[in-house]
């Protein structure tokens, strides 16, 4: 498992700017671990052109995981990068399936697509961008910042693979979670069950088995903090690579030690108290705890 952090701006203002996020992201995912298919017609940062408003999944790349289970329980991930449907504003998406074709397409079981950012006004100021993968999954989460004032948090995703009890992953499912300010709902899952061989209809929220909305999870001398619990149709064990919180627990970009499934480990505070982040995971959290180790 590994993690990578980077800082620039989310903007299309210019090829350059485009370029820099895009191939941010890109590099990252491969350094925490994801493996670039081979697929025809994927995005070369070095040469590719700003897209035009509303070319929005002109630009992709497709990943896989790369552990053990791939062989027989495989998935392939899809990013795909544009330009929103006002001016300069970027767009990003995923998607999830079990097969490609070789020239781009997911095929088998397929997700639908989520938007992960889309619409919201570019800030030309640098802010962190942070994404941790462990062969068996990956989550990322990205910020804007304007001048005099400290990073926002505006989207974060995850694709995991089902967990046993101790967080062991297994092949019988598969979670993509969407947390997001500029689309409505702000949170969208879906689930692959292996064992089904379908993928469920999509639902706002995140899966996260949180009791009710609350700016602090106090609880005597301890904050709690709440994992997603999936069902592929078996409940599984807690997801590992995003919590929630409430969203006043953890001061932004701190890191925290947490013990799930019987084993200490280390998460960084993706959102805080500010009304984008307080609103970042719809009526499911308030707060989100990225795993950083």
């Amino acid at each position: 498992m590994t993690v990578s952090r980077f800082n620039v701006p989310i903007t299309n203002e210019t090829v350059t700017t485009y370029r820099a996020w895009g191939l941010g992201f890109s590099n990252a995912f491969k350094a925490v671990g994801l493996i670039q298919t081979a697929n025809t017609g994927q995005v070369n940062w070095a040469t590719v052109s700003l897209p035009t408003t509303g070319v929005i999944t002109r630009d992709y790349e497709i990943f896989r995981f790369n552990d053990a289970l791939q062989a027989t329980r495989p998935v392939f991930i899809r990013i795909s990068y544009g330009t929103s449907n006002v001016g300069d504003r970027p767009f990003l998406s995923v998607r999830a399936g079990t097969a490609t074709d070789g020239a781009g397409n997911l095929t088998g079981l397929i997700s639908n697509e989520f938007p992960v950012y889309i619409n919201l006004a570019p800030l030309p100021f640098e802010s962190p961008q942070l994404v941790f993968g462990d062969t068996s999954s990956v989550a990322f989460s990205g910020s804007t910042s304007s001048t005099g004032q400290p990073y926002a948090s505006i989207f974060a995703c995850v694709i995991e693979r089902s967990r046993s009890e101790l967080g062991i992953p297994n092949g019988d499912g598969l979670w993509l979670s969407v947390g997001t300010t500029s689309v409505s709902p702000v949170a969208q899952t879906q689930i692959l069950s292996f064992t089904l061989n379908s993928f469920t209809p999509v639902v706002s929220g995140h899966p996260f088995a949180v009791p009710t909305k609350l700016s602090s999870f106090l609880m005597g001398t301890a904050l709690a903090v709440f994992p997603a619990i999936i069902a592929t149709p078996k409940v599984q064990g807690p997801g590992l690579a995003l919590l929630a919180c409430g969203f006043s627990d953890f001061p932004r970009l701190t890191e925290q030690q947490i013990t799930i499934g019987g084993t200490l480990r280390n998460y960084i505070a993706i959102s805080g108290v500010t009304s984008v982040s307080q609103d970042f995971a719809a009526q499911r959290a308030n707060g989100l705890l990225l795993r950083w180790e």
